[in-house]
């Protein structure tokens, strides 16, 4: 970690892979937002349910997010859930705090480097610490 003030570039943000890990983990647990919104341009039968042409669909980001068949312990935060290992063996779509696909947010990577230098800048800054009486499991 670099000292307080010091300037952080770009390319070193993206080498903190922990950091990263931390930062997703958050996303996961409490997304930005709750919903994606999409409109079907075809109609398509998946698992017997057919959804017709022009239908709205709502993706439920939170739930998605906290479902124990992607994750082990959905209520409990736990960067390592953003390990490679980890990542590689999940659907791809379990993770969409921007979205997915061609209509994925455009401003996702500077979103991302926006949150991870707040939470540098705060690092560089303060120190933080557990209150004694935080419980540390359910």
């Amino acid at each position: 970690m670099t000292s307080e003030g010091e300037p952080v570039s770009y390319d070193a943000v993206f080498k903190m892979e922990y950091l990263d890990k931390v930062w997703c983990e958050s996303q996961r647990m409490w997304p930005f937002t709750f919903a994606l919104e999409r409109v079907c341009n075809q109609e398509f039968t998946y698992n017997g349910i057919t959804i017709p042409n022009g239908q709205y669909l709502h993706l439920n980001t939170w739930n998605i997010q906290h479902n124990p068949e992607h994750w082990s312990d959905p209520q409990t935060f736990n960067p390592e859930n953003f390990s490679k290992e980890a990542k590689e063996s999940r659907h791809p779509c379990a993770f969409m705090p921007f979205g997915a696909g061609p209509r994925q947010c455009v401003a996702m990577r500077f979103a991302n480097l926006e949150g991870k230098m707040g939470l540098i800048r705060m690092m560089q800054k303060y120190s933080f610490e557990l209150d004694p009486e935080t419980p540390l499991s359910a």
